[in-house]
């Protein structure tokens, strides 16, 4: 069926005639032509640099095209506001953009209104409610500037709940598992068909995992579209989609055929949020490793951040001292300023009261200089930290064998060494 939103009714997604953009002068840089009846689901695939992600900025409505047209239900694009257009889409695209806030304030972006029933009930559907229900503190823990305390894996579940939760009529699935591992991809393509279901759904793929789920397929080589059909009739034929299925076959064949071979790996201890230490660990012959994540109290994960920074110790040293007296000479600026103001009234104080005037501003300048280099320490110290902690897990892995950055989860390998920023900040520069 069709869905209302707004005043527009969403039946269809066409690209009516062909559909040109030209990016140079004289030649078309994209010249497709396709239609997505309501609640159907097409494929676009192709190599790299096939304009499969320009025809997502056409249908968002980026920019539009110099020749033929795109329409929805009927509508052009270009008769509609763009505040429109977004409100029939809903997108997941390749880069998952989460921003410094609560997981609960994430998914809001899509749906402010939403109740934290429907929050549990996207994540739900997205495969997301179970790791999130096992964060610090649940649907308020915060992400991190741009996830950075989250695996890939959990960033795009918690994309695809913001889509679910925006309950939008077209969704558009810009390379939704490019980014992933093939076990989180597995999670990921469950939670892609439960938010495909009764929507008009365009998915964009270089990686053809989520093709056979769909109606239909459109192959594009070089901004053409070299073939069309079905999935299972392209497969039979020996076109461009049977080769680019043939070549990823190959590759998870050569990936699932590889011997890992067991290494005992120095740990490599790194603090992902506040009070949890990520370790990583043995990996075995045939299973996926996973990060061991130990609980560490807040005095322990200090701890261990005073030993990492020891070496600095006559940074520390400065920062706690100039810490020390600018807080001695805030509480100091406060009690002169006191007592001039009581003073000014009274009869017989005027030279106390000419001394104070000159010492509460000598005061409140000690006081700013002291802040001003106690940060400007405290941050050094924490950026020099943090390149070296880079450096050394960098140096750490390069030593490691092939087999065992093969059976590591992408994700975490990148969270090892992102997610340090933020602990290490808080506690040395904050």
């Amino acid at each position: 069926g069709t869905r209302r939103t707004g005043d527009v009714l969403v039946a269809a997604v066409e690209a009516v005639e062909q559909l040109d953009i030209y990016f140079g002068r004289y030649l078309p840089q994209l010249v497709v032509s396709f239609a997505v009846p309501a609640g159907g689901s097409l494929a676009i695939v192709g190599p790299s640099g096939a304009g499969k992600s320009t025809v997502v900025s056409l249908l968002m409505r980026f920019f539009d095209p110099q020749g033929g047209t795109v329409m929805i239900g009927g509508h052009d694009l270009r008769t509609m506001t763009r505040a429109q257009v977004r409100d029939q889409m809903a997108l997941v695209s390749q880069d998952t953009w989460l921003f410094h806030g609560t997981v609960a304030d994430n998914l809001r972006v899509a749906r402010a209104d939403a109740l934290d029933a429907d929050l549990v009930r996207a994540c739900t559907a997205a495969g997301a409610h179970a790791f999130v229900s096992e964060l610090p503190a649940g649907y308020g823990t915060i992400v991190g500037e741009r996830g950075l305390r989250l695996s890939g894996g959990q960033r795009q579940r918690l994309a695809i709940a913001r889509a679910l939760l925006k309950d939008a009529p077209i969704l558009i699935l810009d390379e939704a598992t490019s980014h992933v591992d093939a076990e989180n991809e597995a999670i990921i393509q469950t939670a892609l068909a439960e938010a495909m279901r009764g929507r008009t759904t365009i998915v964009i793929a270089h990686r053809l995992s989520t093709v056979s789920q769909c109606d239909q397929v459109v192959v594009l080589d070089r901004g053409q579209v070299v073939e069309a059909g079905t999935p299972a009739d392209l497969r039979q034929r020996d076109g461009a989609f049977a080769r680019l299925v043939a070549a990823q076959e190959v590759a998870y064949a050569v990936e699932d055929s590889a011997d890992f071979v067991p290494v005992d790996a120095t740990p490599v201890q790194s603090p992902t949020e506040p009070g949890r230490v990520a370790s990583v660990s043995k990996v075995g012959m045939t299973a996926v490793a996973e990060a061991d994540a130990d609980d560490a109290g807040v005095i322990e994960t200090g701890w261990r951040l005073l030993q990492l920074v020891r070496p600095q110790w006559v940074r520390l040293s400065i920062t706690l001292a100039a810490g020390i007296l600018g807080a001695a000479a805030s509480v100091a600026l406060g009690v002169t300023s006191g007592i001039l103001a009581g003073a000014a009234g009274v009869p017989g104080m005027s030279d106390t009261v000419a001394t104070l005037a000159i010492g509460v501003p000598v005061i409140a300048i000690v006081a700013a200089g002291l802040a001003w280099y106690e940060s400007w320490i405290s941050h050094d110290m924490a950026y020099r930290l943090l390149c070296e902690m880079r450096i050394s897990l960098f140096a750490r892995l390069e030593r490691l064998a092939p087999a065992y950055l093969l059976g590591r989860r992408t994700g975490d390998l990148t969270s090892m060494m992102t997610g340090d920023i933020e602990t290490v900040e808080s506690f040395f520069a904050h």
